[in-house]
């Protein structure tokens, strides 16, 4: 969690403290109220860990009579100059004696018309237990919690900084086996870790794979967006809906014959101060398109050619196309709705992890392990393997001397035959050594005589024409 606040959440470049109005935090807070309950849920004795430091914030939607029906949980203080101005504590007290919750009045907003109030609480059980008292103002509550509490991981160990885990076994690690409350806190930091870490690659993943728009955004932007909605001047629009209820198979809202150009669907916006427009949204972002036209039967249809630019988000459009709700929306706040989305739902279980059979960590094995550590190296002998010894091959060479070595030998292009290399290599010997005589047969003699006794008529004819 304390990585998540102080990573992922878009803040104000204007106001540092103040987190901006977007769907991504949105979705990080719906995330964080699902995983904080089901930390609750499958680590009961670990979300029971008193923090170091309780935490603090301050709230207008939480009042003393929001605890009317869990009195046998939380004490309704009617005398509150007897108790420091404590308006409502819990029944669960730490072990220094002192509530593990308290609501308490804000002194600084005592001239304001709407009164506020100061909400201490020290466990994660106490959170989640307030978040649902809040009922559908939990992530405005929980807003306020990450805006006023950014370094999260140091009130639940009092160490500040990104290497909490190391910097607590340093610190602690002689006395973590007789310190039950820092074994404790050291147990519920891995888990709050370990589901940083699952959260962070979970966020990462998305963002890899929805590089476009998908319809769950458009959804989840919508949804948060008609929180927004309303007839008084207070609110960002006066309504925000889909142009059409029916949904096809894919999920899309556009017809078939528009999907092909990409088009998802198309949204009804209404605002304080302009016309009523029709946005299209598409893989690629939000348009504004030309909006209804009478055909000559009468009907009407969509024109869906573009009327504006292409902006990356309904919000971002919306800001650009009426100055009434870029002044508003950042005053805006979240109403939480149930939304039972099966994807989501998996998705946060893949996030906190599973408590199993043992423990998430042992910590007095874990220091037993670290202590035995330098002595095992110590008295374990060092094993030094015997060197090997070289044994100098001698090629046995016949008649040879080294530089005939050198040259290539003849057998060698039998050897990897199966054959015999030996007579192979000798008949090759054979014949580049000696040339074969060629054989006289029969016919070559009888042809030898036939030209020696031609050459023999043939100088005595001539002789007789001489002397003739």
């Amino acid at each position: 969690m304390g990585n998540i606040i102080s990573c992922q959440f878009k803040w104000s470049q204007e106001n540092p403290s103040e987190l901006v109005k977007c769907v991504e935090n949105y979705d990080l807070l719906q995330n964080l109220l699902s995983v904080l309950d089901n930390i609750c849920n499958n680590y009961p004795e670990e979300s029971k860990t008193e923090f170091k430091k309780m935490i603090n914030w301050r709230t207008i939607n939480i009042t003393p009579s929001s605890f009317s029906s869990s009195a046998s949980n939380y004490i309704i203080n009617k005398d509150t100059a007897k108790n420091n101005n404590i308006l409502v504590y819990s029944s669960q007290l730490q072990k220094n004696g002192y509530p593990a919750f308290t609501l308490e009045n804000d002194t600084s907003s005592i001239s304001s018309e709407t009164p506020s109030y100061i909400a201490r609480v020290c466990t994660l059980e106490q959170i989640n237990s307030i978040l649902k008292i809040a009922g559908d103002k939990k992530l405005i509550e929980l807003q306020n919690m990450v805006k006023e509490n950014k370094d999260f991981y140091s009130y639940v160990t009092g160490v500040s900084g990104n290497n909490q885990i190391n910097d607590i076994w340093d610190t602690n690690k002689s006395n973590l086996n007789d310190d039950e409350d820092t074994k404790k806190r050291f147990k519920l930091l891995l888990i709050l870790n370990a589901c940083d870490n699952n959260m962070l690659r979970n966020i990462l993943e998305n963002n890899v794979k929805n590089e476009t728009v998908t319809m769950n955004k458009i959804e989840s932007e919508l949804l948060m967006i008609q929180s927004f909605c309303g007839k008084e001047d207070c609110y960002a629009l006066e309504s925000i809906e889909w142009e059409s209820d029916y949904k096809f198979a894919n999920g899309c809202r556009a017809t078939p014959w528009r999907q092909i150009y990409n088009e998802l669907g198309y949204i009804k916006v209404l605002p304080k101060d302009k016309e009523k427009i029709i946005v299209t949204a598409c893989i690629n972002g939000f348009f504004i398109n030309k909006g209804y036209v009478t055909n000559d039967k009468g009907a009407e249809n969509i024109d869906y050619e573009a009327k504006s630019a292409v902006f990356p988000s309904l919000i971002s459009l919306l800001k650009d196309y009426s100055p009434h709700f870029s002044e508003k929306i950042q005053t805006q706040e979240y109403i939480f709705v149930n939304n039972n989305n099966l994807q989501k739902e998996e998705e946060i279980k893949e996030i906190v992890p599973q408590p199993k059979t043992e423990s998430i960590m042992d910590a007095v094995n874990f220091v037993e392990e670290k202590k035995k550590e330098p002595e095992t190296v110590q008295n374990v002998a060092q094993f030094k393997p015997e060197p090997k010894k070289k044994t100098n091959t001698v090629k046995k060479t016949k008649g040879k001397t080294s530089n005939a070595n050198k040259k290539l030998d003849i057998n060698s292009k039998w050897r990897s035959l199966n054959t015999k290399s030996e007579e192979i290599g000798n008949k090759s010997k054979e014949i580049t050594r000696t040339r074969p005589k060629k054989k006289i047969t029969t016919s070559d003699k009888s042809l030898k005589e036939l030209q020696r006794k031609t050459s023999s008529n043939l100088s005595e004819w001539t002789s007789d024409s001489e002397s003739g």
